[in-house]
């Protein structure tokens, strides 16, 4: 069970034992705790949480990128694409022959042949290859789908029934 938490307090009980306080704020993890057992030991990990894009971060993003492709004559994926290069998205370049790009888009969220290369006699595609949003946080995100939103004013198409 893992459960986000606010560090209120702690003291040391007549043991000299410490008795740490959290505030569980979360519905559903407040609930999680009535499947604990006073007759057992748990491993307790705490760290920082980190904060990381949305559900509806995601959601939104998405349902931009379908207005996109429903009013123009491009897809999804090349909305994104252009998205994931216009912010320039954590990304890796590769260099191989054109059967790669199939194998480098089971590894990487989108990819983009970007040009060609000889390599020893042989012509090979240069591939830029892109982590994708479910590597962002909030703030990397935020500025993906501010570019995403840039895409829709400028094609007139309204997204406000998809935000929040």
């Amino acid at each position: 069970m893992k459960i986000n938490a606010k560090y209120t307090k702690h003291l040391y009980n007549q043991k000299s034992q410490a008795e740490v306080t959290f505030l569980i704020e979360n519905y559903r993890h407040t609930q999680m705790l009535n499947d604990l057992s006073d007759d057992k030991v748990y491993a307790i990990e705490i760290k920082e949480r980190k904060s990381k894009r949305s559900i509806n971060q995601n959601a939104f993003l998405w349902a931009m990128l379908h207005e996109l492709d429903k009013h123009t004559n491009e897809d999804m994926m090349y909305w994104y694409i252009m998205a994931l290069t216009d912010t320039d998205s954590k990304h890796e370049y590769m260099l191989g022959l054109d059967s790669i790009e199939q194998s480098l888009m089971s590894v990487f969220r989108a990819v983009k042949k970007v040009g060609k290369r000889q390599v020893d006699g042989k012509e090979l595609s240069m591939f830029k290859c892109f982590y994708g949003s479910s590597k962002m946080n909030v703030k990397e995100m935020n500025e993906l789908i501010d570019t995403v939103l840039r895409y829709c004013a400028e094609l007139n198409i309204n997204v406000e029934e998809y935000r929040e």
